[in-house]
């Protein structure tokens, strides 16, 4: 019995394949895993992807001291519904720090709406209390030892004044 050439080529490289599948493997079920394989490996586990929804951010520090970059007023949202009596404790300006702290209880027991007055206010001072004219440091003693409420009403009086003289 002859065999032709091209019949002798594909013989070969059956018998390759097949020698090939052999030593790789091939003739496993690829699922299943060695018991060994598994004890040495290490274990993979499986996590979530972190959430990118925006939160409420921690209370381990005051709102105010996590956003260091305020320069009169920090960012801070009323908590109440309603007015609240949070314009009636005393602002604490001795220090930068103290500040944000008092406008942190300030807002605890405020709503959006007094909040915003306030803010208002002391922006106004800001820019037109010639005791202070945009100096945080003077804006800082006008305000050390004032209810929120008299900041308001300094802010009143001299946007009245203002419109007086014009």
């Amino acid at each position: 019995m002859q065999v032709s050439k091209s019949k002798s080529k594909g013989i070969i490289a059956a018998a390759l394949f097949l020698a090939t599948a052999a030593i790789t493997g091939c003739n496993r079920d690829a699922n299943v895993e060695e018991p060994e394989a598994t004890a040495s490996a290490p274990e993979i586990t499986q996590r979530q992807a972190p959430s990118r929804a925006v939160s409420a951010p921690a209370r381990t520090q005051p709102q105010a001291a996590r956003n260091e970059d305020f320069r009169i007023m920090p960012q801070l949202d009323g908590a109440l519904e309603e007015d609240g009596m949070g314009l009636d404790v005393i602002i604490d300006a001795s220090s930068r720090q103290a500040y944000a702290d008092s406008l942190e209880w300030i807002s605890q027991d405020a709503s959006k709406e007094q909040l915003d007055k306030l803010e208002n206010a002391i922006r106004y001072l800001h820019m037109y209390d010639s005791s202070v004219l945009g100096s945080e440091s003077n804006l800082l003693a006008v305000l050390d030892g004032k209810t929120g409420h008299e900041v308001v009403e300094r802010a009143q009086e001299l946007m009245n004044k203002r419109r007086r003289q014009n």
